[in-house]
């Protein structure tokens, strides 16, 4: 968007500053004319109604990437990841209703908070999340819709696919694992496949998500109050994304690292199993967006940046 279009949205919000999506969706923002301000967990607590009420001033959008995005935490400590993953929507909400103009918001949401689906997955699939931390992020999408019927905001959320690309390392165990593979295979690691390695997954690259959450705010009126699945309309096998990392990295180290395939750990999750496309026909239709870079460019690019870390 333009400045000349977006002088209602210029002045945005991005939450969880410090997270994988953070860098690249600023720098988006920036070069399309935004001004950004960006909140880390040292400028105050999303569970804190007072820091929303105190964040928003001045604020015509808000991407909320602020998050606790580990299903093994989520269990271990559910009230925590319901505060953090839900409560505070709620509290965005109650604070953007004292403001003179409802704010966009854009949440960054998963593909897994569908469940575990098989076959080809759309906007429209019933919800049946598997775990705790997929039920609290659909409470926040849900508060998002509520709160846009309300008047209050006008959101949107976002269900990502895998996710990857240089950047930072992401502090769960249980995200990243292709930038996971990726850095293991520059150090010349074996890649680990659990079964027959025949699971489906979808990987988009961190600059196309970036893109789609401006492309969500920007048409706001055509998207307000919905949810949809982002990602790059391709999937691969779990064996060939692994296999496509250690050919790409080689071309750029000069050393192959080994693929293994074994059984599947007694402490896997069940939604590690599932195996799917994603439609994102949806998205693209409603707001013009499209992905950009595909799995094999987005890896090469990773695996020289990675590379160079290494040095």
């Amino acid at each position: 968007m333009s400045c000349d279009r977006s002088a209602a949205f210029r002045r945005v919000l991005i939450t969880g500053a410090g997270g994988f999506l953070a860098a690249p969706l600023a720098r988006d923002l920036e070069a399309a004319g935004y001004h950004v301000r960006l909140h880390r967990r040292a400028d105050g607590d999303i569970r804190d109604a007072s820091m929303w009420t105190a964040s928003l001033q001045g604020i015509d959008a808000i991407f909320h990437l602020a998050a606790q995005t580990s299903v093994r935490r989520a269990d271990a400590d559910p009230v925590t990841d319901l505060r953090i993953n839900a409560e505070s929507i709620l509290h965005l909400m109650l604070a953007a209703r004292a403001l003179e103009r409802p704010p966009v918001v854009v949440l960054s949401g998963t593909d897994t908070q569908a469940g575990r689906l098989t076959g080809v997955v759309t906007d429209d699939d019933c919800d049946r999340p598997r775990t705790l931390y997929d039920q609290h992020k659909l409470c926040a999408e849900q508060y998002l819709e509520w709160g846009t019927r309300q008047g209050f905001i006008r959101g949107v959320t976002l269900r990502f696919s895998t996710l990857f690309g240089a950047g930072p390392r992401v502090s769960s165990p249980d995200r990243g694992v292709i930038n996971s593979m990726i850095r293991r295979a520059v150090r010349g690691e074996s890649l680990t496949v659990y079964g027959d390695g025949s699971s489906l997954r979808d990987f988009l690259h961190v600059a196309d998500a970036a893109a789609a959450m401006r492309h969500a705010a920007e048409n706001i009126d055509s998207v307000a109050g919905d949810h949809f699945v982002v990602a790059s309309g391709r999937s691969l096998t779990l064996l060939e994304a692994f296999t496509r990392v250690a050919e790409a990295v080689e071309q750029i180290v000069g050393f192959r690292a080994e693929v293994k395939q074994l059984p599947w750990p007694a402490e896997a999750i069940e939604i590690d199993r599932r195996s799917l496309r994603l439609d994102v026909s949806r998205f693209g239709r409603r707001t013009g967006w499209a992905p950009r870079y595909s799995f094999e460019e987005g890896v090469a690019e990773a695996a020289r940046r990675f590379a160079q870390e290494e040095r």
